[in-house]
């Protein structure tokens, strides 16, 4: 399973951090075979809605590549 976290500029951090904490056990637990993720945007740097800056490896990946995209809450 190829997961991507989509990652935007004033998003909500934490509804980003809580899904990929629980969702990423997957594969830690070895619950899932081929577990992966990466964190994505449209940019290489986002800023969240408090101020935190999050740098990012991939940028506008194709979405058809992964089985999960998950987009967090924000304004």
């Amino acid at each position: 399973m190829k997961m991507a976290f989509i990652c935007f500029d004033q998003m909500t951090t934490l509804d980003l951090t809580g899904f990929t904490t629980a969702i990423t056990w997957l594969g830690i637990l070895k619950a899932k075979e081929n577990v992966s993720w990466d964190f994505c945007a449209a940019s290489e740097e986002i800023t969240d809605d408090r101020g935190m800056i999050i740098k990012i490896k991939h940028v506008l990946p194709d979405p058809s590549k992964y089985d999960l995209v998950f987009i967090p809450g924000g304004m």
